[in-house]
């Protein structure tokens, strides 16, 4: 319930506040569709709705695919932007715009398939007789996004001046000039692997105990933990396709909605409402900076989440 009214509060403010204040009153009359052709309702239904929807959508998509990868690894850092995920669904957009084009349909297909492709190899590469071990997971993966961000910087260098440009804006992660074309296939996309990542929730629980443990309960460990990784890189380059790589959301939402629930295992669902509630108010924060710049919220999750990584780094070394 707090993270619902979190989300709720930080989503009217997004909506109501900015360069064009929208009073509680014309807030009211839009949604109940009296004035659909102000101004305020324009602004509304054209500008800011797509931006707090696709915000929600990538906030919750990242913290539910975070919960997963970090269960899955039994590691606080096992997020898909730390392994190497998101790197790697980064990868496809900038081929496909330096190389191709700068289509968004074709910019998100892209993503989505790389984004895939690098799961596939990491998991490969991380296996070790016959199962993917945890610990094995976050090295393996976090060699790979190493790679990938030189892979990533060589491309940029290759195209030309505006191509690259175009890439490096959208390697910022914005959720400006957000519209309903987002919004639908990231809902669409969310609708069909969250419940498949939801579902083994009770099963990957278990693996917080051991893969042996687990195994002993009657869990498939290897098939389960590879579905879960599949949806939960699905999940994540959805995200990325959406809005650009997004960072930290993934690593710091499962653990911050453990800590709020009081839960000694990471609550998959509040982990999602989570992200969606970190990622409003990071996007409320770009926009209100008192300097008057707009930071991409990309960035502005960047600079929270490096404190946050520095936090749980030296909890863990204490």
């Amino acid at each position: 319930m707090i993270l619902l009214a979190a989300i709720f509060c930080l989503g009217t403010l997004l909506l109501t506040t900015g360069k064009m204040p929208i009073g509680l009153d014309d807030f009211v009359a839009v949604l109940r569709g009296q004035s659909n052709d102000s101004p305020a309702a324009k602004v509304l239904w054209r500008i800011r709705l797509p931006r707090v929807l696709t915000a929600c959508l990538v906030g919750f998509g990242l913290g539910l695919a975070g919960a997963a990868f970090q269960t899955v690894s039994r590691n606080p850092l096992g997020s898909p932007d730390v392994i190497g995920f998101t790197t790697g669904a980064a990868t496809g957009a900038i081929v496909q715009i330096v190389m191709i084009n700068s289509d968004p349909l074709s910019i998100a297909a892209m993503s989505m398939l790389s984004g895939l492709v690098t799961a596939f190899v990491v998991l490969m590469l991380a296996r070790k007789s016959g199962r993917s071990e945890g610990y094995r997971l976050v090295l393996v993966g976090i060699g790979v996004g190493a790679t990938l961000s030189g892979v990533n910087t060589v491309f940029l260098v290759m195209g030309d001046l505006d191509q690259s440009i175009a890439a490096q804006l959208w390697l910022a992660g914005s959720l400006n000039t957000r519209t309903w074309a987002h919004v639908w296939p990231a809902a669409l996309g969310l609708m069909l692997l969250a419940p498949v990542v939801l579902s083994l929730s009770r099963r990957l629980a278990l693996f917080e105990m051991g893969d042996d443990a687990a195994a002993a309960l009657g869990v498939s460990v290897e098939r389960t933990r590879i579905a879960a990784i599949l949806a939960a890189v699905g999940m994540t380059a959805i995200a990325t396709a959406a809005a650009g790589p997004i960072s930290f959301i993934a690593l710091a939402a499962p653990q911050l909605a453990r800590r709020v629930s009081g839960m000694a295992q990471i609550p998959f669902f509040a982990a999602g409402l989570m992200g969606a509630a970190l990622l409003l108010g990071a996007d409320l924060m770009s926009q209100r900076l008192p300097t008057g710049l707009s930071l991409p919220v990309g960035q502005m999750t960047g600079l929270l989440g490096g404190g946050y990584l520095l936090w749980v780094l030296t909890r863990r070394s204490r």
